[in-house]
């Protein structure tokens, strides 16, 4: 399945509970309020849920901006 930008920041702006225009190219866990640990993992699951792959556990914490996950989809197959 393709993995447009817009795709991926819909579903951080949806695990996150935020506006998407809130989730930029440069967002990070950081910079984003209640990006932790716990919605991470949600958002690691909604990732793999929406694009149907499993990410390594090695990859989960690259997960780290909207270009990482961009980058990690492309690995799977999902462009």
């Amino acid at each position: 399945m393709r993995a447009t930008r817009d795709e991926i920041v819909d579903v951080l702006a949806s695990v996150l509970k935020c506006p998407v225009a809130v989730v930029r190219e440069d967002s990070t866990p950081a910079s984003i309020p209640g990006w932790d640990s716990a919605k991470h993992v949600e958002i690691v699951l909604a990732l793999e849920d929406r694009f149907g792959c499993t990410f390594d556990p090695d990859e989960i914490a690259e997960l780290t901006s909207v270009a990482r996950v961009q980058e990690a989809l492309r690995r799977h197959g999902c462009r």
